[in-house]
This record gives C-alpha cells, structure tokens and sequence, in this order.
C-alpha cells in the first residue's frame, strides 16, 4: 500500500520533469488517484462526487484572486506604475548594490504581494539588465527575490487556498515569524553579482532582509492578505529616509499616482478584512478588492471607459489555473474523505501519514514545500498537494501540527527560488535558451540554506 500511496505523487514529479505541461500533469494525476480510490479503496460514488465539487470551489476562489491580479497588473502596466517607481527609487542612489536590492527585494516582494504566480521574476529580470547586470545574473538574482513573499503570496492565496482543506488557523503569524530565516536573501544578491561588494553592503543587506520580514510578520497581525505588500512598502519607506534626508526627497504628481493603485489596494483588502465582514457583504475574496482599485484607477488616473474586453483577457489568463487546481484540490479532497470506503481501510491520507516519521517531520515538512514549488512553481499548489499529509503526521505523532503547517509554507517559498515554471519566463524575455539548470545550479545554495535554516530554528525553538 505504501508503493501506491506514494504512486500518483512520484508519477506527478516525473510527469513535470520530463517537461510535461502542468495542466496535464495535474488531470494525470486526479485520474491516478481516482482509480486508486475506486479501484483499491472501493470509496462510494456519491462521496467521490461532493468531494470533487469541494475541490472545484476551492479552485474558483483561486479563480477570482488570480483574475483580480491579473486585471490589476494590466491596469497599472498601462498607467506605467512600475516603471515610474522604479525611476524615482534609481534617483535615491547611484550605487548599482542598492539599486539591486530595491528591484530585486523590495519591488519583488511588493509584485508577490499584489500580483504573484510568477510575475516578480519576469518584471524585475529587464529591470536588473537595465542597470548593468549580465542577463543571467539578472535572472538568477530576480529568482532569489522570487521567495520571501511567497510565503504569502498574492494577497494570501498559499495559505487561503493551499492550505483550504487544513485547520491553518495560527499558520499566518507562526508562518511569519519561521520566515525571519530569510534575512540573508538580499545579501546572497549581492554574492551573485559582486562577491567583492558583500562585506560593503553587508549592513544594508541585512538592513533590508530583517526590515521587509519584520514589517511583515507585524502586518500578519491584519491577515494573510497584507503582509507581502505592507511589509516591503513600510521596509522601504524607512529605506530611503535612512538613505536620504526628508527634504531631499521630492514628491511630485507624477509619483503620486503611481502609487495610488496599491494605496487604493491596501485600502480595499483591509475594507473587506474587517470593516465589512459583519456587513453581509461578500467581499472576502482578495480578488474582488483587485477588481475594485483596478477599475478606480482606470476611471480616475487614466481616465478611461471600463472596458469589458480587458477583464474578458484577465479572466481568459485566470482560467488555466483553475484548471490547474481544480483537479489537484479535487483529488486531495477525494483523499480527505476515502477512509469512507467498501473496503474497511484507512483513509489515503492517513495511509500517506504513516510513510513519514513523526520524529523528522521538522525534518521533511520544509523540504516537501521545496519539493512541491520545484515542480510545480506555485507555493499554492505545494500546499494543497501536501499539507493534509503533514497535518495527518504531526496530529498522529502528537506534533504542532502549526509549526509543521508554517515550515512546509516557508520550505516553499524556499523552492519557489529553483522554480523551473518560473525561471523559463524569466529567460525567455531575456532571450536566452536553454539555461534553466545553469539558473539552478547559480541559486540552488541560498534555496537550501534558506531550508536549512527554517529546519534549525524549527527543532530549537518548537522541537
């Protein structure tokens, strides 16, 4: 039983690696685990139906987060905000070291935060070029700043919807507080692109890695959706006053509004977090305050008509993730519910639950979210694939089943930096061919250290 448990997961893996597209991979898979289910287990049809149905919800709210960014990234892109921001933060210092860490580290755990699922990298990679940067140095330290954030993801999608079928109650700020590990990230930048610059920078770096992660694990305080995109807004606001008197530092209308689609943003997540939640209004989809500062911003700034075209594109793009998730969720469901079955045995998760050790879960649970970004390039995804297993080990070895919960989330984030879905875009718009294993092999060192050291401070401090 053992073999087949583990069946549909290694099939999944080899599937990826040997390139096969995702959203094939992904209906292999449920197909597996269906037969498995039906054939082995005997579980009954109409439990295998509901459970298939849960799954579809759960990828629809995925649906509408994905939408929602997508929209919001159009509008801004046309607005040219990026682009304005990343002007003025080039005017706050000449040094190529600084303006490294502000594109690579703070904008890209800014772009996480508001658009995610593989945007940061293919934004920041010509950026980096722009200043100097050979074009694969540029995509391998786009891809170390591809991490930190993800942890949260577009407005808190990893743990919303990866960890949908789990009690992830607890997760956001245990979550937050494992993901201080990541501190050297900006650091490990500088090293890619001038080992000679570390010890020079080395203050600023460190003052950037603790800032952003800082700042972000005291905005978990307002929920899963903030933190990726207040941490890094307050870690740079306070950046650049460091950096530069109060009276140097000019802001003009150009400025402005270019940063008034994330204000409004920020404005709108936390509306529907806390002002409206007893309103009866069905807001709590990230996706929707996406939608609402994207059409604001459209009708205000750019003073153009809504367009219905433009959210038919965004919703057309949003669709294959759904349909990526959909049959992922609908198996992980269908294993939530097998132990409901003709055959008297044990639920398949439970059956999973036992091919790992309770005594190294610690151990596993970082590497499994490593795993689960690797292959599949989302941070949701590896969540949605394992975390009822790590749940199910740690409530059966009497383990927190939280700490476990928080170091599968910070090992994804850990491995979205080795992410082949998301290396290739970032090559291909740097037109280069063929390197994703050299973009590996450069990035490889802070992705394990980064798991390393979620490991370590998780057996000291909850072990």
């Amino acid at each position: 039983m053992t073999f087949l448990t583990l069946l549909p997961f290694l099939l999944f893996i080899i599937l990826l690696l040997a390139k096969t597209r995702l959203l094939y991979a992904s209906w292999i898979f449920l197909a597996l685990v269906a037969i498995l289910l039906f054939g082995v287990w005997g579980v009954y049809l109409p439990i295998s139906v509901s459970a298939v149905i849960k799954g579809f919800f759960v990828a629809l709210d995925i649906f509408f987060i994905v939408f929602g960014a997508l929209y919001f990234l159009a509008i801004t892109k046309k607005l040219g905000a990026i682009t304005t921001i990343v002007h003025y933060l080039s005017h706050f210092s000449t040094n190529k070291g600084v303006q490294i860490i502000f594109i690579a580290w703070f904008l890209e755990s800014f772009l996480e935060g508001t658009a995610g699922f593989g945007t940061p990298p293919v934004v920041a990679t010509p950026l980096l070029m722009s200043i100097g940067l050979s074009p694969l140095t540029a995509v391998a330290v786009a891809m170390l700043g591809n991490s930190s954030a993800v942890i949260f993801g577009a407005a808190g999608t990893p743990i919303r919807v990866g960890m949908a079928t789990v009690n992830s109650t607890g997760v956001i700020p245990m979550a937050g507080l494992l993901n201080l590990v990541g501190f050297f990230v900006p650091t490990a930048m500088i090293w890619l692109w001038d080992r000679k610059a570390v010890w020079r920078l080395l203050p600023f770096t460190l003052f950037s890695g603790f800032s952003v992660l800082g700042f972000s694990y005291f905005a978990t305080a307002l929920g899963g959706e903030i933190p990726s995109i207040l941490g890094p807004v307050l870690a740079l606001l306070l950046t650049i006053l460091l950096l530069k008197n109060k009276e140097a530092i000019k802001v003009d209308r150009t400025l402005l509004t270019a940063i008034a689609p994330y204000v409004l943003l920020i404005f709108f997540l936390i509306l529907g977090k806390f002002a409206l939640r007893d309103a009866g209004l069905v807001i709590n989809n990230p996706g929707f305050s996406f939608i609402l500062a994207g059409l604001l911003t459209n009708w205000w700034f750019i003073k153009s008509p809504i367009k219905a075209k433009s959210l038919l594109q965004s919703a057309k793009k949003a669709i294959e993730p759904l349909m990526v998730i959909f049959p992922i969720s609908a198996a992980v469901q269908m294993m939530i519910v097998s132990g409901q079955n003709s055959h008297l045995l044990p639920s398949y998760l439970t059956l999973l639950a036992q091919n790992m050790s309770e005594k190294t879960l610690y151990i596993f649970a970082p590497f499994l979210g490593v795993l689960g970004s690797f292959v599949t390039g989302s941070a949701t995804l590896a969540n949605v694939m394992f975390s009822g297993m790590v749940e199910k080990t740690a409530q059966s070895g009497n383990l927190n089943s939280i700490v476990a919960l928080s170091l599968l989330l910070v090992g994804g984030a850990a491995g979205n930096m080795i992410s082949l879905a998301d290396i290739l875009p970032a090559l291909v718009v740097v037109n280069l061919k063929n390197q994703e294993m050299t973009v590996v092999k450069k990035v490889i060192g802070p992705c394990l250290l980064y798991t390393t050291l979620a490991i370590v401070s998780g057996l000291i401090f909850f072990g």
